[in-house]
């Protein structure tokens, strides 16, 4: 719409940061609670038969207009017990639900500790994998081995993450 509005062509939109508030958020309403959260009031609680949050799901031709090489994700998690083994689960399926590629990134040896916030950081790399416009990217959490974990602002990256401009060389992470 603001596209047309200003008639100029900006493109998919390629980040974005879903803070799992209902009244401003386009994340899934599953899983939502009140008990604790990072910003906002809500966050995504996952514990028993809710171990799998909602996904987050795109068509590749939603948020790129050529192929994507990676996808930067981030989330904060406030585990009920030590060291919970929660995965940040990347992962491309045909229209038909044809696996493509799944990746993710487990917590089991980050050591994170029962009731504090703390961030996990995934990069999928797809510069190996082969999709079309109609391809679905979907990403999640799994919490693997049960107890109780709350998540908030999970952050996605579709694309490259840009480089500063400039003519320093700065250091740039995950390169």
């Amino acid at each position: 719409e603001v596209e047309n509005q200003l008639g100029i062509t900006i493109g998919p939109q390629q980040n974005f940061v879903f803070g799992f508030e209902p009244e401003n958020d386009v994340a899934p309403t599953g899983n939502k609670s009140k008990e604790v959260a990072h910003s906002g009031s809500y966050s995504m609680k996952l514990s028993g038969k809710d171990s799998y949050s909602e996904n987050i799901t795109k068509k590749f031709s939603d948020v790129a207009t050529d192929t994507i090489k990676f996808i930067s994700t981030s989330v904060w998690v406030y585990p009920k017990e030590d060291n919970p083994v929660v995965t940040l689960v990347v992962s491309i399926e045909k229209p038909n639900g044809t696996s493509i590629s799944w990746q993710g990134k487990a917590t089991d040896k980050m050591n994170l500790k029962k009731n504090e916030w703390q961030k996990i950081n995934f990069r999928a790399d797809l510069r190996e994998i082969n999709t079309s416009s109609d391809d679905l990217i979907k990403i999640y959490l799994w919490n693997k081995i049960g107890g109780t974990v709350y998540a908030d602002d999970l952050e996605i990256v579709y694309g490259d993450i840009p480089k500063p401009a400039g003519k320093s060389a700065g250091v740039f992470m995950n390169q």
